[in-house]
Formats: structure tokens, C-alpha cells, sequence
């Protein structure tokens, strides 16, 4: 698990440390100061419209949709393969990775991942590679 701070990557060093078991996480501050504060209220994202897409005089397209949750959430859009590995290392997150896995994880992996686990869904396997056509 990675843990982020106002969209930067928190690093265990002097005042961080963390530590998982199985499918548990936890991230320690000591000393904790006043701006590692966070909202004392947490609401899960909702949708409240469908996902539009939006043509623009210019010739691009415009992706639009109504969340709300608290923090405000954070939409990152992927256009075409993801291309997500999340390697053979079921350690990482066991209740979200199937038997079937091929390499390392790396980031888009653990995107995918992320993505699984905050909707209860299973990732089987990632096992295939993408040919060299080139």
C-alpha cells in the first residue's frame, strides 16, 4: 500500500512509519503535528450522474460527471490499455489479487488494484503480455 498526504507520496523515514498484515495497513506519524490534520468527516464518493461525453467546438472531447464525497474526490481518466500488471506477489493485497499473476506490480498494477479493492471486486490475473508488433 502506498500512503498519500494532500496528493504527495508520504516516504517512512523520521516521522512516518508503516506497516501491513495481510489485508490490514496502518501508517504511524510520531510526533503527529497540527498540519497532518485531516477532515474529521469522511463520506464515500457518490456519482449523481452518468459519465458524459462532450464534444467541443475545438474538436476535442470533454469527459464530465457529477461526484461528491468527503474529502472531495479525485478522477483520473486512462484513455486506451491500461496495461496494468500486478505481478505474482499475492502479499500485496491478498483479498483483491487472484492466483494468476505475471512479473512485478507497478504503478498502473496498483491503480488497478486501488480500483478493485474500493469496489469489492477480484482481479483474477494479469498474465498476458502484450505482443511485439513493432
Amino acid at each position: 500500500a502506498k500512503w498519500y498526504f494532500n496528493g504527495k507520496l508520504i516516504e517512512a523515514g523520521e516521522r512516518f512509519e508503516t506497516a501491513e498484515d495481510e489485508n490490514c495497513f496502518a501508517l504511524e506519524i510520531n510526533p503527529a503535528l497540527k498540519e497532518d490534520q485531516v477532515p474529521k468527516s469522511f463520506k464515500e464518493p457518490v456519482f449523481l450522474e452518468e459519465l458524459r461525453a462532450v464534444l467541443t467546438e475545438a474538436g476535442t472531447v470533454s469527459l464530465e460527471v457529477k461526484v461528491v464525497g468527503i474529502p472531495t474526490p479525485v478522477l483520473k481518466w486512462f484513455k486506451g490499455d491500461l496495461n496494468a500488471k500486478i505481478g505474482a506477489d499475492r502479499k500485496y493485497c491478498p483479498a483483491v489479487l487472484g492466483p494468476h499473476g505475471l512479473g512485478q506490480i507497478y504503478e498502473n498494477g496498483e491503480l488497478l488494484v486501488d480500483f478493485a479493492l474500493s469496489n469489492a471486486l477480484v482481479v483474477g490475473g494479469t498474465l498476458f503480455e502484450h505482443k511485439n508488433v513493432h
